[in-house]
């Protein structure tokens, strides 16, 4: 047999090389299998639970992207504006107390002032009663005198009705000594219980307002911040995910390769892929290259799989680290979320009830020495109407004693006794229209005090009580309101962030898979290479130069979808054509030297 022929018999795959071969082929692929299912398993719940996580975060960042308009918002400005006006106002009414007690003190002094020309006139009318009977006494021992009887008829009469009117005239002044009286007592009780409660709420509505407001604007200031950090978590998972993609890219080499194999392994039982003709000779050196060339891809694949799992794996090991940290500093922002209670906006809340409740007490006792002072008014007018019906009564009073006095001046030393009683009567009544009119003068007086009590008591802020209430119920509200939105975001933050966290410490732990699927990679790779090593050394240049091994390897390229998988293929290919034709030139060279010697 010639030596070419002796070569080409070794190189013939019989029976046996052919069922060894597509044995280690089988053996290979399902090899490749396990890498495949766990790649699927790991790689695929990692990304889907780091997806989950940037959902998550997303949420967070939404919400607290919201809260500065919120926070910052010119309608809470002016609840604060309008908070900080009830507590200046509050204390303003909590220190017009003592001046309005003050004033209403000074009032009671001027109505009991006049209670001495009160009891004066009293007395005078007394007197005009007494004497009013000693008249008619006299006027009985007058005998045959009718019109004498006529006088002190008239006199008694203007006697009943001057101690009525003044009985009227005092029983007025009562009244309005009681109604002033009461109103000091009542509001010298409200002072005692209000004025320190009130003053003591408006001090701790400014301690808690400004605690309010502190923590509104570093609240506004940690939303940035948290928005930012949450953003940053977000960008560091699409880096991760990116990073973990070398696993969907291993997983479609190792498809390509099983393919490939396949292919190969139905090319030693005489069977070619579709469009492709099966040779007449397939032996060992071209199965042995078509497996150098699946055997460097696959290399590849694991240097690049290993090379791409070490960054996912730092990727994702730094996100775990960074993500708890920046958690963590971002709930630390704001410190424990409040409970409603134990809030600086609870405690407003609370106090501002206090307070409005307190106003309102004060809007009462307002009315009520409002309508006293008014009553005030009103009474010294009544009064002065009794003073117009004394100063009528004097008038009278003197018209008929001077007739009396002519009269008796007539009747000569009998008409004497009558004529002395006259001119007493004539003096005291003149008396009660000067006590009356002492009186009336004290009691303008409290008139006009009663009237600067109502024009200035507390202030501006009297007359806008209610209207200060509802403002401060309005703001407090709309504070409730974005303490509500900030606890609900957060809520959220505590929520998605001890979420994100157990998601991440989940895929570290999913990932943990990844040194299974390179040892199986590599196993597959030492099983691939014991296998070319037992077929003989590769001849890629013949199997490139060879028809058939040309179009078969331009079909195993048609699996490939990755530019590098192509890439690789190619350098194979060109640096052994390449290494070919340098030896063809070398030889040639060669052979010239030799004819030159």
């Amino acid at each position: 047999m010639p030596q070419s022929a002796e070569r080409r018999d070794e190189r013939d795959t019989g029976p046996e090389l052919t069922a060894s071969i597509t044995g280690q082929i089988g053996s290979i692929v399902a090899e490749l299998a396990t890498p495949i299912a766990q790649i699927d398993e790991s790689f695929v719940q990692v990304g889907n639970k780091l997806v989950e996580c940037s959902g998550r975060l997303s949420k967070v960042t939404a919400a607290f992207e919201e809260l500065p308009a919120d926070l910052e918002g010119a309608e809470l400005i002016s609840a604060t504006s309008k908070l900080e006006e009830v507590i200046g106002h509050a204390s303003e009414i909590a220190e017009g107390f003592a001046s309005e007690q003050s004033d209403l003190d000074e009032l009671v002094r001027k109505v009991d002032a006049a209670r001495a020309p009160m009891a004066s006139l009293r007395k005078v009318i007394q007197m005009i009663g007494i004497l009013s009977i000693n008249a008619r006494v006299v006027a009985a021992g007058m005998v045959g005198d009718g019109d004498i009887g006529v006088f002190t008829d008239d006199i008694s009469d203007l006697s009943k009705t001057a101690t009525a009117t003044i009985a009227h005239f005092f029983k007025a002044y009562e009244q309005l000594s009681t109604v002033v009286h009461k109103a000091a007592a009542e509001r010298d009780r409200f002072q005692q219980a209000q004025r320190d409660t009130l003053k003591q709420a408006a001090v701790r509505l400014s301690g808690n307002l400004e605690q309010i407001v502190g923590k509104r604007e570093q609240s506004a200031a940690n939303s940035a911040e948290t928005t930012r950090v949450t953003r940053d978590i977000n960008g560091q998972i699409g880096t991760t995910v990116m990073a973990m993609q070398v696993g969907d890219a291993t997983r479609q080499r190792i498809e390509h390769l099983v393919a490939a194999f396949g292919d190969i392994a139905a090319l030693m039982t005489g069977k070619a892929p579709a469009g492709l003709d099966v040779p007449d000779e397939v032996d060992a050196p071209m199965i042995a290259s078509l497996l150098h060339v699946l055997d460097t891809l696959l290399e590849a694949a694991l240097a690049e799989y290993d090379d791409g799992v070490v960054v996912a794996d730092r990727s994702l090991t730094t996100l775990m680290t960074h993500a708890g940290e920046i958690m963590e500093q971002s709930v630390a922002l704001y410190g424990q979320r409040d409970h409603r209670g134990e809030s600086a906006l609870g405690a407003l809340d609370d106090d501002m009830r206090q307070v409005g409740v307190t106003l309102g007490s004060c809007e009462v006792a307002r009315r009520k020495l409002d309508a006293a002072a008014t009553s005030v008014g009103e009474m010294v007018a009544q009064l002065l109407s009794h003073v117009e019906a004394v100063q009528h009564i004097e008038a009278s009073m003197r018209l008929v004693t001077l007739n009396a006095a002519i009269k008796c001046a007539q009747l000569g030393p009998e008409g004497k006794a009558l004529d002395v009683i006259a001119k007493q009567l004539r003096e005291l009544t003149a008396d009660t229209v000067t006590s009356a009119e002492t009186a009336m003068r004290v009691l303008n007086d409290a008139a006009e005090r009663a009237s600067a009590v109502v024009k200035t008591a507390n202030g501006e802020a009297s007359g806008r009580i209610s209207e200060l209430v509802g403002d401060a119920e309005e703001a407090i509200s709309l504070f409730e309101t974005v303490d509500r939105q900030l606890s609900a975001a957060l809520s959220l933050l505590d929520d998605q962030c001890d979420a994100a966290k157990i998601l991440l410490s989940e895929a570290r732990q999913d990932f943990a898979g990844h040194a299974v699927i390179s040892e199986s990679l590599a196993d597959a790779h030492i099983e691939l290479g014991e296998m070319i090593t037992t077929l003989g050394a590769p001849e890629v240049t013949r199997l490139a130069s060879d028809a058939f091994g040309e179009a078969f390897l331009a079909h195993l390229r048609s699996y490939y979808t990755m530019e590098s998988e192509r890439r690789i293929h190619d350098a194979i290919i060109g640096v052994v054509m390449q290494n070919a034709a340098e030896d063809s030139t070398d030889a040639a060279e060669d052979d010239m030297d030799l004819g030159l010697f």
